[in-house]
């Protein structure tokens, strides 16, 4: 018995009799080794699937051929499956690697889960303190972790879990008041300061060591919403790039709180305001700006031309490779895209997904891959 997804509607022998092709209506295609029943690879088609043949001979041999209701022919390499699925269980919004790249990290509208390691999916903890956690910031030694959270239906101050101990630091980092509430929220390349975006539309910088206020940034803005969504990067220890939910994207110096430079809706659509997400570039020269168009931009930091990288529906999240010189981003489409940053040349587009693909990163040592999808599995 070859196991597959619900209402499996196609089956399709390869050439060889070894290998079977499944199709289901959850829009999956499976590969499997009909004589040790394993499943070499799966992945998900985008519309309702029409046709399904492989390749019997020539240069294109073994490739998968598919057909779908969208009008699109598409070719797919058998790319291997998942090494490891784990259950974030419900809204999930990010997920992160852990120290050393073992651990992951997820924030959830049911507080923050961590598994030690992702080969052990069933050995999970959570922090249950707060619910609806909307953002999480590991830090670069990965001992600690912050949190955010949305300020409605009362105000909550960010949180610093020490992932060692498993307990929560005694500090935390709260705003002023409830407009002041820090919405997301990110540490250091160094690991010495926490930024965060606040309800209010400004910032703060606060030390990691002993987690007190530094110093507050930008001009607080009035908005018809009751808070702010944003999200939060470090271009240098000096300098933060802070996305609202109008599609901007603002550079500040923390130092004086003025702006340096202001991207004004980049990528942004009629009706779609959302924050953009953001990355920087491990050495700081660069960050990519994902777009609600489904492009990708990346800018200099020190100015000069915008490398623009398409795609076919919106940008969730964005993420570098530890030298920089892949970009990973996840769309609303449900695909994994891999660019080389240097040429601005695809390396691969995966379609890890059902549905939509909310956050990505990339492991400290450059080999692994997560992804977090609408069906909040990591």
């Amino acid at each position: 018995v070859l196991p597959g997804a619900n209402d499996v509607d196609t089956v399709r022998f390869a050439a060889d009799g070894d290998t079977v092709f499944t199709a289901g209506l959850d829009r999956s295609v499976r590969i499997q080794d009909v004589r040790t029943g394993e499943q070499r690879a799966v992945f998900y088609v985008p519309d309702h699937l029409t046709g399904l043949t492989s390749i019997p001979r020539g240069a294109a041999k073994g490739l998968v051929v598919t057909t779908t209701r969208d009008g699109d022919i598409r070719l797919w390499e058998a790319t291997p499956a998942p090494v490891a699925e784990l259950d974030a269980e419900l809204f999930a919004v990010s997920a992160r690697f852990g120290r050393h790249g073992q651990g992951v990290v997820a924030a959830t509208g049911r507080g923050l889960h961590v598994w030690d390691s992702w080969r052990a999916p069933a050995a999970k903890r959570r922090f249950f303190r707060f619910d609806d956690v909307t953002d999480a910031s590991v830090s670069p030694d990965g001992r600690f972790i912050a949190t955010a959270y949305w300020p409605a239906p009362r105000p909550l101050p960010a949180q610093v879990f020490d992932l060692a101990s498993r307990r929560q630091t005694q500090r935390v980092l709260r705003g002023g008041s409830a407009r002041q509430q820090p919405v997301a929220v990110a540490f250091s390349p160094d690991g010495r300061l926490i930024a965060t975006a606040d309800a209010d539309g400004a910032g703060s910088l606060w030390s990691a060591r002993d987690r007190s206020l530094i110093r507050r940034f930008g001009e607080p803005r009035r908005t018809r919403m009751p808070w702010f969504e944003g999200r939060i990067a470090f271009v240098s220890p000096d300098v933060v790039a802070v996305s609202g939910r109008q599609g901007a994207v603002r550079f500040f110096d923390v130092r004086s709180g003025r702006v340096l430079r202001a991207l004004d809706k980049p990528g942004a659509l009629p009706g779609r305001q959302v924050p953009a997400p953001i990355a920087v570039a491990p050495d700081g020269s660069r960050i990519a700006i994902g777009g609600a168009d489904g492009v990708t931009r990346l800018y200099r930091v020190s100015g000069g031309p915008v490398v623009e990288l398409p795609g076919n529906s919106e940008i969730h999240d964005v993420g570098f490779n530890p030298d920089g010189s892949v970009l990973a981003t996840v769309s609303d489409d449900g695909t994994l895209r891999l660019w080389d940053t240097r040429s601005a040349q695809p390396i691969g587009v995966f379609f890890a997904g059902p549905a939509a693909l909310w956050s990505v990163d990339i492991s400290p040592d450059g080999r692994s891959i997560l992804v977090l999808g609408h069906d909040d599995v990591v």
